[in-house]
């Protein structure tokens, strides 16, 4: 086998520290979680960007891209709103980058009941970005109503 030159041995070595990154990542929500993934497009040339709902408090049946809700001022830039006539089902949203990768959403149980729901955005291993912000929504559903009152959610953007 012939050997690298120096260029080569960084391009190998900066892909192997992003591969071991991305598989830590995919490993953080632990054996037994329930993992649903939806892709957003991002046109003919960019690999679409993932959004990765891990179920850490086992409530989420399905998740699903949607179009953003009818909110006329939205309170900040992420939140979360009923379904009318479902009362298992909720949209969360929030202000999304030009250059993001996947954005990971994970429920918890809160230890005073409810639910805490956590968004955070990754940009991946890009380089300059576009200040361009993108509304995203999923709706997620449960097996049980959903009462926005007891569900807590943070936002941390890439």
């Amino acid at each position: 086998m012939p050997s690298m030159n120096r260029r080569q041995r960084i391009v190998v070595a900066t892909l192997s520290v992003g591969l071991g990154l991305l598989v830590a990542s995919r490993l953080t929500a632990g054996p037994g979680v329930p993992t649903f993934r939806v892709d957003f497009p991002q046109g003919e040339i960019e690999r679409p960007m993932s959004v990765v709902v891990e179920d850490h408090a086992g409530v989420v049946t399905a998740v699903e891209r949607t179009a953003l809700p009818d909110v006329r001022e939205p309170d900040g830039n992420f939140g979360s709103t009923p379904i009318s006539g479902e009362a298992s089902a909720v949209t969360l949203w929030w202000m999304g980058g030009a250059c993001e990768r996947e954005t990971t959403v994970r429920i918890n149980t809160r230890s005073g009941g409810g639910l805490q729901v956590d968004i955070s955005s990754d940009r991946g291993l890009t380089g300059s970005c576009p200040s361009v912000g993108i509304w995203r929504a999923v709706r997620v559903r449960s097996a049980a109503p959903i009462d926005l009152s007891e569900v807590a959610i943070s936002y941390k953007p890439a």
